[in-house]
């Protein structure tokens, strides 16, 4: 049986052979070894994307808590902010996801913009 299977909008093709009478100890339907297609080769999976880590102070800089891409900048370079204050809205799975102030201070640099995607723990925003 050959079956297309889509996985982070990759497709891949492959041939899924049915075994007749399945093991006595089971009775659910069992299925064996699943290989490539000869259509095509087929890649592995891509791996899960590593968190981008910078050396900054931990306290003093806003990093995504998600890999998605950015839907507002809710301040601006030099604005003083309160710790909790939402800085970035990020969306992530068709959710929205507001990214806060670890610490009051000022912002001193805005690496991103409306539009932008992001990873997980990459620095959104410096504060001074």
């Amino acid at each position: 049986m050959k079956l297309k299977i889509t996985l982070d909008e990759t497709v891949y093709e492959v041939d899924v052979e049915v075994l007749d009478d399945p093991p006595a100890a089971s009775s659910s339907y069992a299925a064996s070894a699943v290989r490539a297609s000869s259509a095509g080769a087929v890649k592995p999976p891509p791996a899960a994307p590593k968190p981008v880590v910078e050396d900054l102070d931990g306290a003093k800089v806003a990093r995504s808590p998600v890999r998605g891409m950015v839907v507002k900048l809710a301040v601006h370079e030099g604005e003083a902010i309160q710790e909790g204050d939402t800085l970035v809205v990020l969306e992530a799975m068709k959710m929205e996801s507001a990214v806060a102030a670890p610490v009051a201070g000022v912002v001193q640099e805005i690496r991103v913009k409306v539009g932008d995607k992001v990873e997980n723990g990459q620095v959104l925003v410096v504060l001074a």
